[in-house]
């Protein structure tokens, strides 16, 4: 069983190109906090029943509410279970972790010589 979300209007294809930037002016919420905030509290859905909407254990959704990282096999479940795309997730990680690293080397990146 789905979560009856309706979905926002499509948006237009996104193109990945080598240069592809992130704004990192604002910092991000974690997927998890993205779960949480955006599907599951206002839905009234447990952890328990997203569980067993999307075949993830209980356990790992509580880790990825709390932190853990989402990977493709999560993105695809959770996807499915809320009628989003296993993209979505998965650039919602990506971006994340970027802006972590980002974050935390505020110098930049330098060659190895």
């Amino acid at each position: 069983m789905r979560l009856t979300l309706a979905p926002p209007p499509a948006p237009p294809p996104v193109l990945l190109h080598p240069r592809l930037q992130i704004d990192t002016a604002t910092r991000l919420r974690s997927p998890g906090v993205v779960l949480r905030d955006d599907f599951m509290r206002p839905n009234s859905v447990s952890a328990n029943e997203l569980a067993r909407r999307s075949g993830i254990p209980a356990w790992h959704i509580r880790c990825v509410l709390v932190g853990a990282p989402i990977h493709a096999e999560e993105a695809w479940r959770l996807a499915d279970a809320l009628n989003t795309s296993a993209l979505y997730w998965l650039l919602l990680q990506a971006r994340y972790d970027l802006d972590q690293v980002m974050r935390s080397n505020s110098r930049g990146v330098r060659g190895v010589e």
